[in-house]
């Protein structure tokens, strides 16, 4: 009695969960999604690009890769780091973050924080990884953004 009550659950609980195993219902990730003071914001559009910068006079460059994600057309986040590969970035001189707050506007840029970049598809030309930093604008308000992640983000 008690398997076919077992079994009997086991069938409502599948069939209740529809949505999930019916290939018309895919779940997507977001572009790019974090929690500001708290508050979930997620992305509508990203974009990337990488750039170059000579050092000096001889042929000595350093890369730069530039991540943008869009609300409603406008920025939300600008992240820039040295280097275009794997691995864990400090924000510091050439490392940065910049937010604009959705509401109001007001533009942060980031004091202390962390870029991972955990995936870098050179293949597909896409890019994964998660951030997080300390944000100040120019008035001295901060702004903690966390659980920062972008997926799959194409340059």
């Amino acid at each position: 009695m008690t398997r076919a009550a077992f079994l009997l659950l086991f069938i409502v609980g599948i069939s209740s969960c529809k949505k999930y195993f019916d290939p018309k219902y895919t779940y997507t990730q977001p572009v790019l999604d974090f929690k500001a003071s708290g508050n979930p914001i997620e992305a509508d559009s990203d974009m990337a690009f990488i750039d170059s910068l000579r050092l000096d006079t001889t042929k000595v460059f350093t890369y730069f890769t530039n991540i943008r994600s869009f609300k409603a057309s406008e920025t939300l986040i600008n992240i820039r780091l040295q280097g275009k590969s794997l691995g864990n970035y400090d924000i510091g001189n050439y490392t940065s973050l910049s937010f604009r707050k959705p509401e109001d506007g007001r533009s942060y840029s980031a004091q202390s924080g962390k870029i991972v970049i955990n995936e870098w598809n050179k293949t597909t030309k896409k890019i994964s990884g998660n951030f997080y930093a300390s944000v100040a604008d120019s008035t001295g308000s901060t702004v903690q953004i966390e659980s920062g992640r972008f997926n799959a983000v194409q340059y």
